[in-house]
């Protein structure tokens, strides 16, 4: 199946509105100072109460779907992470031996995200250790640009560094990326920005099956390459051809370390998806347990004041 890749441009944060859903224990569950019938925070009587546990029961029942499907797809993401290593180890051996005090006047980041939410805080923590990176470019002068891959990008970055951003390559939650999807956009945003002298790869690697954490990867332009051959010096080329296959190099190597990132990227966030729908089953269950506690009790207190009252009416009419 071929993948379908979305290019979105930058758009304006100020237009986006942000949402979060929140369970309020003191909203729901405290009681109210209201008289008469017997009320619960938010406004309502036993009927609203029993309404919210139906409410909540059922985004305990979404929840662990949600948490059953990542877990499903966490193995089929280990078997294409291993197998993108090769390319991702090859594309890393270059920058390993460069050196590091080279001359850079302008640099492209590249941050990996994923394309939906609802997976913790893997997101939000690549960017909070991406921006300090993009902020000190900046102060020494170097020409910046970012390509974000994965909608989330966008919503993290556009807000400080939007006029920086080239364009959003997302769209493939259910089709991962492909090599020669990836090329595609490589080429697009090489064309777009051509004089890059180095290329910074953020993402989330996987370390184990529920553990992971930010990372950042550096390769070096065509610019620094053509300076420094000696760090070509495992490679063949053919003479009058160098700096063709050069560039070819340069592209190739940013594209299998990318594709090694965004399968790394993806199985993180495949595990960081389950922990975080795993946490909010176990909120929502709680949650269930204490309205139902509290309508019960309600329920109890109502039934026992009319029964009072129909006592203490008959007490009264039998005393008269």
């Amino acid at each position: 199946m071929a993948t379908r890749i979305v290019i979105k441009p930058t758009f304006n944060i100020n237009k986006v509105a942000h949402s979060k859903t929140t369970f309020s224990n003191s909203k729901w569950l405290s009681p109210s100072s209201q008289q008469g019938a017997v009320r619960y925070g938010g406004g309502g009587g036993l009927k609203e109460v029993r309404r919210r546990i139906g409410s909540v029961k059922m985004i305990s029942k979404i929840t662990k779907t949600m948490k059953m499907i990542a877990t499903s797809r966490t193995k089929a993401a280990q078997r294409r992470m291993e197998r993108s290593r090769p390319f991702f180890t090859a594309a890393t051996a270059v920058s390993q031996e460069f050196p590091k005090d080279i001359q850079v006047k302008a640099t492209m980041f590249i941050p990996i995200c994923s394309d939906r939410g609802l997976c913790g805080a893997i997101n939000s923590g690549l960017a909070k250790m991406m921006k300090p990176l993009i902020r000190d470019s900046q102060n020494k002068g170097e020409e910046i640009s970012l390509l974000c891959i994965g909608d989330k990008g966008s919503g993290q970055f556009a807000k400080e560094f939007g006029n920086k951003v080239l364009f959003t390559a997302g769209g493939t939650s259910r089709t991962p990326f492909n090599f020669m999807g990836l090329g595609w956009v490589i080429d697009r945003a090489l064309k777009t920005v051509p004089n890059v002298d180095k290329f910074v790869i953020g993402y989330n690697k996987s370390l184990t099956p529920v553990s992971f954490g930010p990372i950042t990867t550096y390769l070096p332009g065509y610019n620094p390459l053509k300076e420094n051959p000696e760090v070509l010096s495992t490679y063949e080329f053919e003479e009058e051809a160098t700096l063709f296959h050069l560039q070819d190099l340069v592209e190739f190597q940013l594209t299998s370390l990318i594709y090694g990132g965004v399968m790394e990227n993806y199985t993180a966030e495949l595990a960081a998806r389950t922990a975080a729908m795993d946490s909010a089953t176990r909120n929502a269950n709680e949650i269930t347990k204490k309205l139902t506690t509290k309508y019960n009790r309600a329920r109890q207190a109502s039934i026992t004041t009319e029964l009072t009252e129909i006592i203490s009416g008959k007490a009264a009419i039998e005393d008269a």
